[in-house]
């Protein structure tokens, strides 16, 4: 089956099911400010422990992923590209003794897409950026409070692709952060891609290599290993193609730098890949996607 079967909205969800921010196209955004930060060679260090926890203050964040989407089931299916760019301002605030509260929005967002992508129905040019908003309350390590399971995500807007960007640049930490350490846990969040509600859950394996510098400044460098398993499901009730059903698998690397003064992410890189498969009423479509992603802190 070629490409130009698929239903219009699935191809961009399963183009954008990897990135780890999926926007919308937009036309005339705001401009990047200010290039990404280089990595500088790791200084000399001996082996120590480090304070990190998340403080008050504002910072704003450009976060960048390029990729590609290709359809398996046609030898003749190119490489499809995708480059997406989000600015992102994040405020945390004193919440309690043990708690901050979370408040932030998505300056500006862009995508540039394959013309094997078509458009969505409703551009974002229609969507204003003030409405790209999220809040959360979080504890000083960066891990969520919340007293019940939030409910799934409607998909109804184009702004719900937006609303887990914080969780990009919020990375729960334990307490101490002692060179060589080593930790697992597991995570499940549900976001928007297109108009298909994406489960994903995954094991995260995280390790402690140390302090060095990141754009002349001192931070603590922590890797991060996750395995992946995404499902998704629309109706004939929520999606105007018919039903569809999403399942994949797949694996990422992720390298952070944290700032133990100012209690911010200064920068992260990642990159990963997925095998997807998709089902609708006109048959099985398989997909391989690969992403990388640079987040900055620029301000």
């Amino acid at each position: 089956m070629r490409p130009d079967t698929v239903p219009r909205t699935s191809l961009l969800a399963f183009a954008l099911a990897l990135a780890a921010v999926a926007c919308q196209a937009t036309r005339g955004a705001a401009p990047i400010p200010s290039p990404p930060r280089p990595v500088t060679p790791p200084a000399p260090r001996s082996p120590e422990e480090h304070a990190f926890q998340y403080r008050s203050g504002t910072h704003r964040y450009v976060l960048s992923t390029n990729g590609n989407v290709r359809l398996l089931s046609d030898s003749a299916s190119a490489l499809v590209p995708i480059a997406t760019t989000a600015v992102v301002t994040l405020t945390l605030s004193t919440a309690g003794a043990d708690s901050l509260q979370l408040t932030g929005m998505v300056d500006s967002f862009t995508v540039v897409r394959g013309e094997e992508i078509p458009l969505p129905e409703q551009d974002s040019t229609s969507v204003s950026s003030s409405m790209v908003r999220f809040a959360a309350t979080l504890t000083p390590r960066g891990h969520p409070v919340s007293p019940q399971e939030p409910p799934p995500p409607t998909c109804g807007s184009p702004a719900d692709m937006l609303e887990q960007t914080w969780q990009a640049i919020i990375v729960p930490l334990p307490a101490a952060l002692p060179d060589g350490k080593q930790w697992q846990d597991t995570t499940a969040m549900t976001s928007c891609r297109g108009n298909v509600p994406i489960t994903t859950r995954a094991i995260q394996d995280y390790h402690v290599v140390g302090q060095t510098t990141f754009g002349g400044e001192p931070v603590i460098e922590i890797r991060r290993t996750s395995r992946m398993h995404m499902t998704g499901r629309t109706t004939t009730e929520t999606s105007a193609e018919g039903a569809l059903t999403l399942t994949g698998s797949g694996t990422s690397i992720a390298t952070f730098y944290f700032e133990p003064q100012s209690g911010a992410m200064a920068g992260a890189m990642s990159a990963g890949e997925a095998d997807i498969t998709v089902t609708t009423a006109s048959g099985t479509l398989p997909f391989h996607q690969s992403a990388e992603q640079q987040i900055i802190l620029v301000q």
